[in-house]
């Protein structure tokens, strides 16, 4: 079945699994996801059925004139109401419910039948005889499209139904007529641009390259035609993107454009786009991003080209904790913007930032409960004192006048088990670390060349293989390289692949000092061919394993080190081995308990040593 996410693109290093591929097992995330199945899916549902919500499911059916009533939401409710499709087909394409297929057969029936003649889809104008089509940028027209497109590419994935991508196909070809060429008169459109990212999977599971021309499109726009007294800087728009060196303008607009134009650079190659991007991405985490992943600081401010801005990147390192704005859907595309970029160059950083923004920012917006939700996430709150300002509320909300933050957090917890890992033909990438499983074929190797491997010992053919594992924080540092074997891969001083011993079929191996005391690792290679055995960050028990019959690779994560563990890479001394022994004092072996007795007894530990290195081992 085509697929947006395990997509081979051409100047990608690695693409996500397909589906079926991986999935949680247990933990955390395995939590989060059972949540968005049995609770936030359901609930949302109630929400986008409630008068009192601003995004709501039944502006599709009085289009569609199956009942009576008139458009009160907000302009981009129909983009809401898509997000929390997407998220119930990434689900369903994991848990298989039929209450979840039907459900979407439902709704995708009154979206198809609220669609005019000529393929425009946008309830907010349909039912406005105030509003004209194309006449305001802030009317949401394309981000609504946008997530139309997405949610129809997962649909597909994940149904094998093409009732949503015919409404998609409809749409976009709609657009193409209007703006590819694009006229000078709606050069600055393209308000909150979800249209490029959509755009993108659209082209992935059609084929149609006038799909991906038009997102292209899209990003050229950006810059081309300059008003100021128009958007300028909050909508990106003073810049062309190709020329941009700092992060600029409303938070979400900026994240949805970076996300789109690495999808863009992903299928075209465009030299200028990457390098834009990099410096982009390094003005944001250098100067305006929260420790807790979160991006635009400022509900009102000015930008550094003195545009008039809001809900916006501020300037370089200010950033308030009280009146942060850090909007949950902005936090999102930053994360949205680092999968992206990890993909692209394979390099470990953007991991760290993804990661950053999934335990912090990208959750802080939902109740443990997963049924009430807020739109800012200030960093300080004094109560009943605080002075709140746009959108800040005193707690979390089950409706609300804007409502885009909620279907956010559930597509991305909904999806995340595809984030996790990233894939290619000789290689495997661990991005998030939990409890759980990926499958995947291998591109060389004999049938039966096969291997099953405990947390983070990988298994390779010596020549096709490798599997890389982030280090999360700063990474491996430049200086220590001379402590890793040759084949260590090292990009920008993060370690994003860390091959570090060779071993044949059923040698045990052995673990230098560093990072390997420190942490206290174990690995248990099962079965498998000649492999490079990849170990970083474990948290390994000495149980066996099955062995798995069949060609290709199978990866698990068995529970895992923890979030604040594995943050203590940076650290030095003892107290990053006492910490992993609080976190799972039962799963270390014996031989790593007495390292970290030894250790917190001030004496030195010997290297762990399995065994002799194995002859010929490079």
């Amino acid at each position: 079945m085509p697929s947006a996410y395990h997509y081979p693109s051409p100047h990608g290093r690695m693409t996500a699994p397909a589906l079926g591929q991986s999935r949680w097992t247990g933990g955390f995330w395995a939590d989060r996801f059972a949540l968005c199945h049995r609770t936030i899916l359901p609930s949302m549902r109630r929400a986008l059925e409630d008068r009192s919500n601003k995004a709501r499911l039944a502006y599709f059916r009085i289009a569609a004139g199956l009942e009576e009533g008139a458009h009160e939401g907000t302009d981009w409710s129909d983009g809401d109401c898509y997000k929390w499709l997407e998220a119930m087909a990434h689900v369903y394409g994991v848990a298989r419910a039929p209450d979840l297929d039907r459900q979407m057969d439902e709704v995708i029936g009154w979206i198809a039948a609220a669609q005019e003649a000529d393929g425009y889809l946008n309830t907010q104008i349909t039912l406005n005889p105030a509003k004209q089509r194309w006449q305001n940028v802030h009317h949401h027209e394309l981000y609504n499209a946008g997530h139309c497109f997405t949610a129809a590419a997962v649909h597909l994935e994940a149904t094998g139904k093409r009732n949503l991508l015919a409404v998609a196909v409809k749409l976009a070809d709609y657009l193409c007529g209007v703006f590819l060429p694009t006229p000078p008169a709606l050069a600055n459109f393209g308000f909150n641009p979800s249209q490029i990212v959509g755009l993108v999977d659209l082209y992935r599971v059609t084929g149609e390259r006038r799909y991906l021309d038009l997102a292209g499109q899209f990003v050229s726009n950006r810059g081309s035609a300059p008003d100021p007294g128009f958007n300028g800087d909050l909508n990106q728009d003073r810049v062309p993107l190709r020329e941009e060196t700092a992060a600029v303008g409303h938070a979400v607009t900026a994240t949805y454009l970076w996300a789109g134009a690495a999808d863009v650079y992903a299928e075209t190659g465009e030299a200028a786009v990457l390098e834009a991007l990099g410096r982009i991405w390094n003005d944001v985490v250098a100067t305006k991003l929260y420790l807790t992943g979160a991006v635009g600081a400022d509900h009102f401010s000015a930008s550094i080209r003195n545009d008039p801005v809001h809900e916006a990147f501020g300037l370089p390192h200010d950033l308030p904790n009280a009146t942060a704005y850090t909007e949950t859907c902005a936090n999102i595309g930053q994360g949205m913007w680092a999968w992206r970029m990890a993909a692209l160059t394979g390099d470990a950083r953007y991991g760290d930032v993804l990661e950053q923004v999934l335990y912090n920012s990208g959750l802080s917006g939902m109740s443990a409960d997963g049924t009430r939700f807020c739109y800012t996430n200030p960093l300080r709150w004094y109560g009943e004192a605080h002075r709140g300002m746009s959108n800040d509320t005193p707690e979390r909300w089950f409706t609300h006048i804007c409502y885009c933050c909620p279907p956010q957090v559930a597509r991305t917890i909904a999806r995340l088990h595809r984030w996790a890992y990233g894939l290619a033909d000789d290689a495997v990438w661990v991005h998030l670390y939990g409890g759980s499983r990926l499958q995947a074929e291998v591109a060389a190797g004999d049938a039966g060349e096969v291997a099953r491997l405990l947390l983070c010992a990988a298994v390779a053919e010596d020549d096709a293989h490798d599997v890389h594992l982030r280090v999360a924080g700063s990474g491996v540092a430049a200086g220590a390289v001379d402590l890793l074997e040759d084949d260590a891969r090292l990009g920008n001083g993060h370690a994003t692949a860390a091959v570090l011993l060779r071993y044949e079929r059923g040698e045990p191996a052995e673990f230098g000092e560093f990072p390997y005391e420190r942490f206290g690792v174990r690995a248990v290679l099962v079965e498998g061919a000649p492999v490079r055995a990849v170990v970083l960050l474990a948290d390994v028990t000495d149980r066996e394993a099955d062995v798995v019959q069949g060609a290709g690779l199978l990866f698990e994560q068995h529970g895992g080190i923890g979030q604040g563990a594995r943050r203590c890479v940076k650290r030095r001394g003892s107290t990053s081995m006492d910490r992993i022994d609080r976190i799972r004092p039962r799963c270390r072996p014996r031989r790593v308990r007495r390292c970290a007795r030894r250790r917190s007894r001030g004496r030195r530990a010997a290297p762990l040593r399995c065994a002799d290195r194995a002859s010929g081992a490079a």
